[in-house]
């Protein structure tokens, strides 16, 4: 075993010397370091090989350090680059770090200034490997998850074998499981990879194998490279192996098999992470396996229990609550008459009415299980399959959830009808007569001729005079009223003196209620009678409404007889089709002559006369519609047509029918009353014109105009067009009385309804905003103003106009957003928005021009901009102001203003001029706080000024920089290896120094021009000013005195 270094950084660098440096250098410090001064060799290198780091050169012949960093990307996306130049820029840093690189280092530097980078590179390299391998971890848990779900063994062995191979990207895989017929050994199970199959099947022994090892210790363990280690033996070595994991597969300590995963060609080991997601691998097969296993024992279990459920003499059932069966055995099904049990199953939906002969002993037996916890012994008689009754003895549980909730039921059944006959035959007689008594609610008493109570049946009527015990042994006399004694004593002995029953029929008021009996009274002995008094209350009670009713319709009867004489039309009936030669006139009203000279005979005589006076023109029309209603059975049909008078004469006539039908529905004839509307058919057409013109009028406006009924759900009595503008044509709105109500917004619908009903009760106007739902789903705002009126026969309506203003709050939230972001814009802007009247007087300032004068909002708008602009600026705003309302274009313009505190700031004006009915009234402007920009301007002509410095200092440094690194790597190398007392070794010092002076000179012109990266160190300021001041002295002119104080 090969301890691992700290890290494998791969250093690419077209000078051979620094690239040697620093190999030596870094494997000095524990790192295993490999170099290269070709990008194509390092690029076969990271093929071959995983490095974590990449330190590489930026500039390079034949291939540069960022196409390099993105070659070395492609080949190990996890790869940190640090990228390494003498001729650092701003731009070129930028554009490594854009292209992925971890950090920048300038040469020349000292290797204590790279090491901390290379540990924070490491660092985050084990941080994205750690990451790579939970991700792979959190898959190998979807896999155990599917696995877990998995019964058959093999199946999850095979399963498992694929996940780990796939996984982990190995390249052989063996599944071990224990021997079942010796402790001492495993056996393997299910191998992956190349010519592994002959494995199959082979025994491991526990005592030295790797596999034993893990299996004894219940750990799992990774080897990398050859096996060399005293605790166990490779029994089938494979030299080729260069990283191996082997885990315990293992169940609440319980060891159910080993998984070993080999990796030939991979270029790096197994890791930590890999482990310890084929860990959550291998525990959740082991379960599986564990519970296959459980699940067979359970299997053989359910077997055995479905042969004694299947033998059983005794009928074994489960069912639901309700009564529907889930299982029942084949003894039960042959108990109830069934061929099967899937047959009783499915014929038994619903048991109270199938199988129980009393539906409530059901009941009976729920609520005693409820009471008991447990049915024993519960006897009930039952339908078989073919009706035949058989008795059952019942014992039954509830099975209930871990919260108690009841979930369905279980229990046996045992035929006892045998039994049950012996037991009845027994008690036979007295079942009857007590059957007899308590199916009766006749009150049943034996009188003996002085009207003596003798016995009372126990009947089950509703109603007694008194208690039967209060009444055994006394008189008639003692119990009722005398009248009322007198009246049964005398029917006791007429039926004794008959010698035959006698019937009565008789009242009783009991708890102050009327109640009618019929008595029959039979004689029993010479001196004893059998009253039988049979509650009649209901039928009494219907035949007096039966005989209130005959009173009602012979009064109605009447009354329609005078109505119809009174009627101002044609009313008739007619048997037969309305268009054939046989309709028969059966019935006419007389004034028939009055309207029309023809006589009641006529018309009753001559089959179909309605038919054949009608006007020639209208005479097809008035058949085939009549006929049509005829067909369709119409409950309400009516027809206008023009009939010819006797004296020649035409009159327009309305017809309004209904169809008779018979019993089975079908139409047999008409009846129905024919009124003269020549009148109305003049006014008609007057008024039809009229309301033609009206109704152009109407659907000419851009509104919607209803006419709906005043109480809810408003049914429409006339709409115009426009209501189809939202989706419903207008046969659906008069098909759905209750589609106005149904089209409220949820959120509107309560106040509208409210508020309509509010202005109905005051008989004020209705006049409201609200949204509908249209039919296609879009929401529309409407407009709604109506009125209530009520007409002469006191029918009330509601008439109004309905406007679409959907758009209009559309318009009127896109005003308020835009006022809104208009004002959030205003008041979170850096420049100052302001207006002013043409005399100057602020009317308004934003949150900038607060903040930027120091002025308050009220301070601002009791100020003119004579007050806040620097005094040689005045003039110059005012003119600008001047040439606005001149009509000149005049663009920005730069002024001072003056803060509350004296400071002046510089901003730069744009402004416009505000109109009200095309008359200028102020301006309106922004200004923007120039002062930062001033500084940057500023800033700028310093940095063009340094440019040039920079540049002369930047064309050199990267040829320095690299004599510098190899001077300085070099002679560091043999201070290392030199002894103390060496005599060159004070030589060596110096030139150690001088190239950390050099090097620092080229930092110094680098950071005076603006171009080198800058890196934070602990720095001593005096060394530091002290080299500065040598340099500014080259620099400077001689009319300059330079003094320095430490």
């Amino acid at each position: 075993m090969i301890m691992s270094k700290i890290g494998k950084i791969l250093v690419v660098d077209d000078e051979v010397e620094l690239k040697n440096i620093l190999v030596e250098s870094l494997t000095n410090q524990g790192y295993q370091a490999s170099g290269f001064t070709s990008s194509k060799a390092a690029i076969k290198a990271l093929r071959e090989q995983a490095f974590d780091v990449l330190l590489t050169d930026l500039m390079m012949p034949e291939m540069d350090g960022l196409s390099l960093m993105r070659a070395g990307f492609e080949i190990d996306p996890h790869l940190i680059c640090i990228m390494m130049t003498g001729h650092g820029t701003i731009q070129t840093a930028v554009d490594a770090m854009k292209f992925g690189a971890f950090d920048y280092v300038l040469k020349p530097f000292r290797l204590q200034t790279v090491l901390p980078v290379l540990t924070r590179a490491m660092n985050t390299r084990h941080m994205r490997l750690e990451n790579l391998q939970l991700r792979e971890t959190v898959a190998i848990y979807e896999l155990a998850q599917t696995i877990a779900f998995t019964l058959d063994p093999q199946t999850v062995i095979s399963k498992l074998a694929d996940a780990a191979l796939q996984q982990t990207d190995a390249d052989q895989v063996s599944v071990l499981l224990p021997a079942a017929e010796r402790n001492n050994e495993l056996y393997v199970a299910a191998v992956r990879g190349e010519n592994r199959e002959r494995l199959l099947g082979e025994r491991v022994p526990l005592d030295e194998s790797i596999s034993g090892w893990v299996a004894r210790q219940r750990e799992p363990l990774i080897l990398d490279g050859k096996v060399n280690d005293a605790r166990f033996r490779s029994l089938w070595p494979h030299p080729e192996i260069r990283s191996a994991i082997s885990i315990p597969m293992q169940v609440a300590n319980k060891l159910v098999g080993i998984i070993n995963i080999n990796a030939l060609n991979r270029p790096r080991p197994f890791t930590l992470g890999q482990m310890k997601a084929l860990t959550i691998l291998a525990s959740t097969a082991a379960a599986a396996l564990e519970s296959a296993s459980l699940y067979g024992q359970v299997r053989q279990a359910e077997e055995n229990y479905r042969s004694i459920f299947e033998n059983a003499v005794e009928g074994i059932f489960q069912s639901t609550l309700e009564g529907r069966f889930i299982t029942v055995n084949p003894a039960m099904a042959r108990i109830l008459g069934y061929e099967s049990p899937e047959e009783m199953i499915a014929k038994i939906t619903d048991v109270t009415h199938q199988l129980y002969v009393d539906p409530s002993v059901r009941e009976n037996a729920a609520q005693l299980q409820a009471e008991r916890g447990v049915l024993q012994g519960f006897e009930f008689e039952a339908y078989r399959k073919n009706r035949e009754r058989i008795w059952l003895s019942l014992k039954r549980r509830s099975v209930r959830d871990e919260n108690g909730v009841e979930l369905y039921r279980e229990g046996t059944i045992e035929d006892i009808t045998e039994r049950r006959k012996a037991e009845a035959a027994l008690r036979a007689s007295e079942a009857e007569m007590r059957a007899l008594f308590a199916s009766m609610t006749d009150v049943i008493i034996q009188f003996d001729d002085q009207g003596r109570h003798l016995k009372i049946a126990p009947t089950k009527t509703p109603h007694l005079y008194k208690p039967a015990a209060e009444r055994i042994g006394k008189t008639i006399h003692e119990i009722f009223p005398k009248e009322q004694a007198d009246f049964f004593l005398a029917q006791i002995q007429i039926a004794l003196a008959k010698g035959h029953t006698q019937r009565v029929e008789y009242s009783l008021s009991i708890n102050e209620t009327e109640y009618w009996y019929d008595g029959s009274i039979s004689p029993m002995t010479e001196n004893s009678v059998i009253w039988v008094a049979r509650d009649i209350t209901e039928r009494k009670q219907a035949e007096a409404e039966r005989a209130k009713l005959t009173a009602e319709i012979e009064s109605q009867r009447q009354r329609l007889h005078n109505i119809v004489a009174t009627v101002p039309g044609v009313v008739w009936e007619a048997w037969g089709e309305p268009d054939a030669a046989t309709q028969r006139i059966n019935f006419v009203s007389s004034y028939v002559e009055t309207m029309l000279g023809y006589s009641v005979e006529e018309w009753v005589s001559t089959p179909n006369f309605w038919l054949q006076i009608i006007h020639p023109d209208d005479k097809e029309r008035a058949a085939n519609e009549a006929a049509a209603a005829f067909a369709s059975t119409k409950s309400i049909d009516t027809i206008q047509f023009r009939w010819m008078a006797k004296d020649g004469s035409a009159l327009w006539v309305e017809s309004t029918s209904t169809v008779i039908k018979d019993d089975e529905g079908q139409p047999v004839g008409v009846r129905g009353v024919t009124t003269d509307i020549s009148e109305r058919k003049r006014t008609e057409e007057a008024l039809a014109k009229s309301e033609e013109r009206y109704r152009a009028l109407v659907e000419s406006l851009p509104a919607m105009i209803y006419y709906v009924d005043a109480d809810p759900p408003y049914s429409p009595m006339y709409l115009n067009s426009n209501i189809e503008a939202l989706g419903y044509s207008t046969d659906e709105w008069y098909s759905k009385p209750d589609l106005w109500v149904s089209m409220l917004h949820p959120d509107d619908r309560g106040r509208v309804l409210r508020e309509t009903e509010a202005a109905k009760t005051a008989g004020a106007e209705t006049e409201y905003e609200y949204r509908v739902v249209a039919k296609d789903g879009s929401i529309r705002w409407l407009h709604d103003r109506g009125r209530f009126f009520t007409d002469p026969s006191g029918a009330r309506t509601w008439q109004g106009v309905i406007l679409d203003i959907t758009e209009g709050k559309r318009a009127e939230e896109a005003l308020r957003e835009s006022e809104e972001r208009y004002r959030d814009l205003v008041e979170n802007a850096h420049d100052i928005v302001f207006s002013h009247d043409l005399n100057g007087k602020y009317t308004s300032v934003s949150r900038a021009g607060e903040q930027i004068t120091g002025y308050t909002h009220e301070e601002c708008l009791r100020l003119n901009i004579a007050d806040t602009i620097a005094p040689e600026y005045v003039n110059k705003a005012q003119e600008m102001i001047a040439k606005k309302v001149a009509g000149e274009k005049v663009t920005a313009y730069e002024i001072e203003i003056l803060a509350k505190d004296g400071r002046r700031v510089a901003v730069e004006i744009n402004s416009k001029l505000m109109y009200r009915d095309g008359v200028p009234v102020g301006v309106q402007g922004i200004a923007r706080d120039m002062t930062a920009r001033k500084q940057l301007e500023d800033q700028l002509r310093q940095s063009q000024k340094m440019e040039a410095i920079g540049q002369l200092a930047g064309g050199i440094a990267h040829d320095f920089n690299n004599l510098l690194t190899a001077i300085n790597g070099y002679s560091s190398l043999a201070l290392q290896r030199m002894n103390g007392n060496d005599p060159i070794r004070g030589y060596l010092e110096e030139i150690k120094k001088a190239g950390d002076r050099a090097a620092n000179l080229t930092r110094q012109l680098l950071a005076f021009g603006r171009k080198q990266i800058l890196q934070p160190l602990a720095l001593n300021l005096n060394d530091i000013i002290t080299d500065m001041n040598k340099l500014l002295r080259r620099l400077i002119g001689e009319d300059i005195v330079l003094t320095a104080k430490l």
